[in-house]
């Protein structure tokens, strides 16, 4: 995934206290961090056309 959708490595850092906080197996990991990335693209769509921009990766 590129450009606006990318996740930084931020956002995986806190995918991964949360995961480790709530003891997720490592079987599931995947799923939960699909489960968690997933709606963010469409999120940030939205929000985009409410507010009447587009977001730039760098910003």
């Amino acid at each position: 995934m590129a450009g606006p959708a990318a996740l930084s490595i931020d956002d995986l850092f806190v995918f991964m206290l949360v995961q480790s906080a709530f003891a997720v197996p490592r079987i599931y990991a995947r799923r939960v961090l699909l489960y968690g990335i997933t709606p963010g693209a469409p999120h940030r769509h939205l929000a985009a056309l409410r507010d009447g921009r587009t977001y730039s990766p760098m910003e």
